[in-house]
């Protein structure tokens, strides 16, 4: 299927592209269903229902923007602006697909007990405290190990897959007109770019599919998150890995061309925020 894609008009590569997209939809969403099944109740007895926990959600809203950046994403690969995604260029493994499908279910169930218990700090040990920071110490989103084992790296990609239902590529792929204009008029390969809490290194992927020349950091403070990155970026020798606390990374000011953070953000207190803002203003 990749050798096919490169020869394909643009036609039949739209509607490569859509077949693509919808099956992912249909797999991760069938996920999403299941797991939520086995969940059963995310709230107690007498409890206001989860989602009422927050403001009303606008449902045709939320399906409006889910559309439009599958939309963006076909428009920016039709215009050259990033190559098709390796997940859709290349049929995946049915093994791994099961594979990840067991671990994912078998997990909702342990995700279940742990929100019920409000089990959110079983990584919270003495010895974990004097390495970590408070925050990065909790079982985000009640999800087994928090971010401190390679099982949790295995199955971190196929959770926030099934909780965008499909969307997470295109929402991650959007920045990449960014780089492509941060780039422009530079020699990319004496160029740099560093992403900070590049976790599995699933975005740093398509980054290198795209400016496989230009010169990246990945940096994390799991060390288990940074040997799925590894792994993944492995057929690039030009990739620096780099285990370090977003706050302080140590790294020379000006040294890069380019920073990203992609879900970073989301999991940082909002005091935490600003001193990792400041650090990327100073990278």
């Amino acid at each position: 299927m990749a050798l096919l894609t490169a020869t394909l008009t643009t036609g039949a590569k739209h509607a490569a592209y859509v077949s693509a997209q919808a099956a992912r939809i249909l797999w991760y969403t069938g996920h999403y269903a299941a797991g939520r099944r086995l969940m059963g109740p995310l709230t107690e007895p007498g409890e206001a229902p989860y989602a009422e926990e927050f403001a009303p959600l606008d449902r045709q809203r939320l399906k409006d923007a889910f559309r439009s950046a599958f939309r963006q994403d076909w428009k920016n690969i039709e215009a050259g602006r990033y190559r098709m995604p390796a997940e859709l260029r290349r049929l995946p493994s049915l093994p791994n697909l099961l594979k990840q499908s067991r671990d994912y279910l078998r997990d909702s169930k342990k995700i279940a007990r742990r929100k019920h218990a409000r089990g959110h700090s079983e990584v919270l040990t003495e010895t974990s405290a004097a390495k970590y920071p408070r925050y990065f110490l909790q079982n985000f989103h009640y999800q087994t190990d928090g971010w401190l084992t390679a099982a949790s790296a295995e199955r971190y990609d196929m959770q926030v897959e099934t909780l965008f239902t499909g969307a997470a590529g295109p929402m991650r792929r959007a920045s990449l007109p960014l780089i492509g204009d941060a780039l422009r008029g530079k020699d990319v390969a004496t160029a740099a770019l560093l992403d900070i809490g590049c976790g599995g290194g699933r975005y740093l992927q398509g980054v290198k599919e795209n400016w496989p020349q230009l010169s990246v950091t990945a940096l994390d403070l799991s060390p288990a998150y940074l040997g799925k990155a590894r792994a993944r970026l492995g057929r690039w020798n030009d990739v620096r890995y780099i285990e370090a606390n977003a706050e302080a990374t140590g790294l020379e000011g000006g040294a890069y061309d380019v920073v990203t953070a992609v879900y970073l953000f989301h999991e940082l207190p909002p005091l935490v925020r600003a001193i990792v803002a400041a650090e990327i203003a100073d990278c």
